[in-house]
């Protein structure tokens, strides 16, 4: 009976206080996106899936690329080419070398 008196004579236990919550990070927009190297990767990326005989969904998974993306890509190379190659958009430095004799 005794165990019970001094049980009950104990002070509560103090609550916890609940950890402050952060609001979710929002993730800042890509650089890239909307610059001419993006538009180049994805022109070169529509191009490859076109001629590789795959799907967007199939070449998205194989080249672990967003398949939503992937798909908005092809569908817009698909329906209106661009007059201008994705190799012409490429940063000069990165572009091959120009060869006398060669097109």
């Amino acid at each position: 009976m005794l165990r019970w008196i001094r049980v009950l004579e104990a002070p509560l236990p103090k609550r916890r206080r609940a950890r402050e919550t952060q609001p979710p990070v929002k993730l800042a927009r890509t650089p890239a996106v909307g610059s001419t190297a993006s538009k180049a990767f994805w022109m070169m990326h529509a191009e490859a899936q076109r001629g590789s005989g795959l799907n967007a969904t199939e070449y998205a998974n194989a080249h672990r690329l967003p398949v939503r993306r992937m798909r908005r890509e092809s569908r817009r190379f698909r329906e209106a080419p661009q007059a201008q190659s994705w190799r012409d958009l490429m940063h000069p430095a990165h572009r091959a070398p120009m060869v006398p004799g060669r097109i």
